[in-house]
């Protein structure tokens, strides 16, 4: 996330237009993406150790690209304020980014043999090498996927903030993570479910970006 918002400012700021910013940033969330799919799929090293990694060598590049700080790309981010601040019939645009995502997960997932087999594969992976599915291959997709859509949110990112930020997505693993386990996954173990306990999920979530502040702020006053 962190990553294609400064890339992107800095491509933005060198006069490259919006969409070919996003096509080079969706294809740099991809490659990482892969790096992260293949370390998982053949090297065979733990996921969670993969992609830990992974961000904190992804973060530390964003970090020296933006030389520490932020970078702006001028009046170039105003063009490109829709995708993350703009709204469509009273409704913010990333909400429709967002239902776009979940439909055409939904399409892969049921209706093609991909889906079926990443159903497989997070279901039993030993079954499903026993069936005859190419179990790293699938593996080594669904990652490229994950990454090309954590670039989206870097986009997304980028167009809210209107700069290139290397400390923008701080935190968001950890949403990741209590959402997927409140959804019905497991640590190491990945389950293709896309609506699963979706309310329950985002409801958990903003509660708790609501209530530890305040939790904090009454603990503080206690102590006094």
């Amino acid at each position: 996330v962190a990553l294609v918002g400064v890339a992107g400012a800095l491509l933005m700021e060198h006069g490259f237009s919006i969409p070919s910013v996003a096509l080079i940033c969706l294809a740099l969330g991809a490659v990482i993406g892969a790096a992260n799919g293949f370390g998982v799929s053949y090297w065979r090293i733990p996921a969670f150790i993969t992609t830990l990694g992974t961000m904190v060598m992804v973060r530390g590049f964003a970090l020296m690209l933006a030389d520490g700080g932020t970078v702006n790309p001028g009046k170039a981010a105003e063009a490109f304020f829709f995708l993350g601040g703009g709204y469509l019939f009273g409704i913010p645009t990333p909400i429709y980014v967002f239902a776009a995502v979940c439909v055409l997960a939904t399409i892969t997932l049921k209706l093609t043999p991909f889906g079926r087999a990443i159903y497989a594969v997070g279901s039993n992976e030993e079954a499903a090498h026993l069936s005859g599915i190419n179990v790293p291959l699938v593996t080594f997709g669904v990652y490229i996927i994950g990454g090309i859509l954590a670039a989206l949110s870097g986009l997304i990112f980028l167009s809210r903030l209107s700069v290139g930020d290397p400390n923008s997505g701080l935190g968001l693993e950890l949403e990741a993570i209590t959402i997927a386990v409140i959804g019905g996954g497991v640590i190491g173990i990945e389950f293709a479910t896309i609506y699963s306990d979706l309310g329950t999920n985002v409801t958990v979530v903003e509660a708790m970006d609501r209530l530890l502040p305040n939790m904090d702020k009454e603990l503080g006053r206690s102590l006094k």
